[in-house]
């Protein structure tokens, strides 16, 4: 007896570790170091959890804090063209106190990427071509040409119709990579809003987001908190939380302004909100971006998984193509990239990047204030089968 009992509380004692190493990133379980929680009627849970103890210093390669950057761009200003400013569901129902960053609990937590997505192919001279992958399809303008250390943009935020399983995406991306090992190798990180809603409990409402890889997503690659790599400083806004309120078809529109820049005494990536300092990738998550950027995109992705056969019908953007007036077309306005010196400047070459021209497209939009696109479409139609 006394020997079963003590194999009993042994087995006892197996679980428990498994479940604190393994069950603590699953579903719906409260996060280390949670001070306060918070609940929306829709469902959100948003844990306050200690600053010092987020997923971030679970990494051997972040050991330090850093509250703020020691540098900011040039002449960044707060002009946005929205008729007001977002905010998260769920500030309704509290705030995170001092010395706490709030995280949301994920049912599907992903610790890296189920569709890589390549940025080139291999065949072609150009960084930015990327080859026609099953799966993932983009309607994107890309500046390439130069070193670039941040970039900045207005996305206008819509709630496009996502078939379950896929996503729909508007985005900024920064990229680091060379011809001889891009495809393998890439850094990328990224920002925007996105439609998921098998990621975020069937929730169809567009949510504010955020990707990073280290190793063109062979190894490395997932959103939000993840997997341990981006640290959280503000205690105001959540990722993955649902963006509110959206922009309407020839209704009012509602944009994010997201800022991306090189700390120039750290070399961390910090990343901006409406001028707020939400946190930073460190540099030593990387090596590419360890120095700076070689490539910048906006504008939208989905994912097609062809489940029933044909092209998906999830919409990208607005669920309309780029020839869509103002108030109609999804775009991206006021694009700027940084030089060494965060001083923002227009992008200079740009090129289009198409996947399927019959279901989404992106151009170049004179109608935009600054230098922008409209991006778009419907998806499965007569053009795109």
């Amino acid at each position: 007896m006394a020997l079963e009992k003590d194999r009993t509380c042994l087995t006892l004692f197996l679980i428990i570790i498994v479940c604190q190493s393994v069950c603590s990133s699953s579903s719906g379980l409260k996060h280390k170091g949670t001070i306060k929680t918070i609940k929306t009627k829709d469902g959100e849970v948003i844990d306050c959890v200690d600053i010092y103890k987020q997923p971030a210093f679970d990494n051997p390669l972040i050991k330090d804090l850093q509250m703020s950057p020691t540098s900011y761009p040039n002449e960044m200003k707060d002009e946005s063209r929205s008729d007001i400013k977002l905010f998260q569901n769920w500030q309704k129902y509290g705030e995170c106190p001092e010395g706490t960053i709030p995280i949301l609990r994920m049912e599907n937590p992903s610790n890296h990427t189920e569709y890589p997505s390549p940025f080139i192919n291999r065949d072609q001279s150009s960084l930015i071509r990327r080859s026609p992958t099953t799966g993932r399809e983009y309607a994107m303008i890309s500046d390439e040409g130069t070193n670039y250390y941040g970039a900045s943009a207005w996305l206008n935020v819509w709630s496009p119709n996502v078939e379950y399983g896929e996503l729909s995406a508007g985005k900024m991306t920064l990229i680091s990579g060379t011809l001889r090992d891009f495809y393998d190798n890439y850094n990328s990180i990224e920002v925007g809003w996105t439609v998921y809603p098998s990621r975020y409990k069937n929730n169809k409402k567009p949510k504010f987001y955020i990707y990073w890889t280290s190793d063109g997503d062979r190894k490395t690659g997932c959103y939000d908190h993840d997997c341990n790599g981006f640290v959280q400083t503000s205690r105001a806004l959540t990722l993955g939380g649902t963006i509110d309120p959206i922009s309407t078809y020839g209704g009012n529109q509602y944009e994010m302004f997201v800022t991306i820049f090189k700390d120039k005494i750290t070399g961390n990536w910090w990343l901006q909100f409406y001028g707020e300092n939400m946190g930073y990738w460190p540099s030593t998550l990387f090596k590419g971006l360890a120095n700076n950027a070689t490539i910048v995109n906006w504008g939208g992705e989905i994912l097609n998984d062809r489940s029933s056969g044909h092209h998906t019908t999830t919409q990208m953007g607005s669920g309309h193509f780029s020839s869509g007036s103002f108030r109609k077309a999804a775009y991206v306005a006021k694009m700027k990239v940084y030089d060494v010196n965060l001083v923002p400047k227009d992008p200079g070459y740009l090129v289009k990047i198409q996947s399927n021209q019959g279901c989404y497209d992106v151009n170049i939009d004179h109608r935009i204030l600054g230098k922008g696109i409209s991006y778009g479409g419907p998806g499965f139609s007569s053009t795109c089968f």
